[in-house]
Parts: structure tokens; sequence; C-alpha cells
């Protein structure tokens, strides 16, 4: 009887270790081979992988605004320096760099959200759909308030530009 009890728990012993063995081999092929993707994360890929592009092309605009601010505001000196009136051009300066700075507050938005990049991978892959929609959501509205503001800013400094040199 007690060699036949050794038996029992040896093999009890030995088919729990590879029990237990086998579970981690099924657990490690499944984290080493993902489910494919759905269109739907293919989809939030892609318009993460483009909104980061949206974010360098639009530091680059930001940048030529910001340099265009000091080219205006060389302008306003050159004339001060002729004797012409520029105060409607130092007011709309006044307020493109407002409208600049308010573009580089929502860029700067757009960038933590994209850089947490929360539901998505260091590679940028997503690893919990919700939460990718809801980054993808965000940064779309950040990048978007940016390049309006931006937009608008461009507009208020040409329109000011063009009524100054018929002046």
């Amino acid at each position: 009887m007690a060699l036949f009890t050794r038996w029992i728990r040896w093999i009890v012993l030995a088919f729990t270790t590879l029990l237990l063995i086998g579970s981690f081999g099924v657990a490690g092929a499944t984290e080493r081979h993902p489910s494919p993707p759905t269109p739907a994360t293919v989809e939030l890929e892609r318009t993460y992988h483009l909104q980061r592009q949206q974010l360098a092309s639009l530091n680059t605009l930001l940048i030529r605004a910001e340099h265009r601010g000091v080219e205006v505001a060389a302008l306003i000196e050159r004339a001060k320096a002729a004797g012409k009136n520029t105060a409607s051009l130092e007011q709309a300066l006044a307020t493109y760099r407002e409208k600049i700075h308010a573009a580089r507050v929502a860029w700067q938005t757009a960038a933590d959200i994209l850089k947490t990049h929360a539901g998505f991978s260091d590679a940028g892959r997503v690893t919990n759909a919700d939460q990718a929609r809801a980054t993808v959501k965000s940064a779309r509205s950040a990048l978007e308030q940016s390049y309006l503001t931006l937009s608008g800013a461009a507009e208020i400094l040409a329109k000011a530009l063009a009524g100054f040199s018929t002046k």
C-alpha cells in the first residue's frame, strides 16, 4: 500500500508539473502571436500615425508664423522711422501674436496627448481600442483648434498688411 501511495503522489506531482508547464507555454504563445488586427484597429493606428505627421507639419507652420511676426515687427520699425502711422498694423501684430500663442498652446496639448499615446503601444499599435479612440479624438480636437487659430491669425495679419501697404 505504501508503494502504491508513493506512485500516486509521484504521478500527481508529475501531472501537475506538466499541466503548469503547458499552461505557461500556451500563455506565452498567446502573447507572442496576437490576434490579427481588425479594420477598426488598423484605422486607429493609421489615424494615430497621420496625427503624428500632422503635429510635425503644424509645428513647422507655427515656427514660420513666429518668424513672420518678427519680420512684421521689423517692417513696423522701418515704417515708424519713415514717419508712417503704424497703429493699425501694430494692433494686428499684437492680435496675431496672441493667436499664435493660443495655437501653440493647442499644439502642445496635441503633442502631450500623442506623446502619452493612451491605448497605443510605443510602436503605435492599438493595445486598448477604447483608449485609442479617445486619444485620436482628443488629439484631433487639439490639432484642429491649433490649425484654425493659426489660420485665423494669418488672415488677420494678411488683411492688416494689405491695408497698410496701400496707405
